[in-house]
């Protein structure tokens, strides 16, 4: 999501910061790419990106794992729900969650997710 959008949905009184914002997260960018650094979101995304791209290795994870136990489903956001989605046929999901407790919304947690993963046999 762009930053204005995420503003703009999120927090429209600092729209008119957008610019000290926007210079702060390249500073931020910058300095992980020269120190080599990689933040939570970094590694999750290359994580799923792994798994996205790769039949093996979504095969290695199936036969490491019959089962994959997520917990608190209600507060993952769309980069967590991409690393599990590419899973579904090589294991069992089970999702717990309450969507009556989702407390990452500011994180983009999305608690329907605790009803897009259920599945009906």
């Amino acid at each position: 999501m762009s930053l204005t959008k995420a503003l703009l949905r999120d927090h429209e009184d600092y729209i008119a910061v957008k610019p000290q914002i926007a210079r702060i997260m390249k500073d931020y960018e910058q300095k992980k790419l020269d120190c080599c650094y990689l933040d939570f979101d970094d590694i999750l995304s290359l994580v799923a990106q792994r798994l996205s791209d790769s039949p093996k290795v979504r095969e290695w994870v199936g036969r490491q794992y019959d089962h994959l136990l997520v917990d608190e489903m209600q507060d993952t956001n769309p980069l967590q729900w991409s690393l599990l989605s590419p899973l579904k046929e090589h294991c069992f999901l089970f999702c717990v969650g309450d969507d009556a407790q989702s407390i990452y919304g500011f994180r983009g947690a999305d608690f329907k997710n605790v009803h897009s993963s259920q599945k009906t046999e």
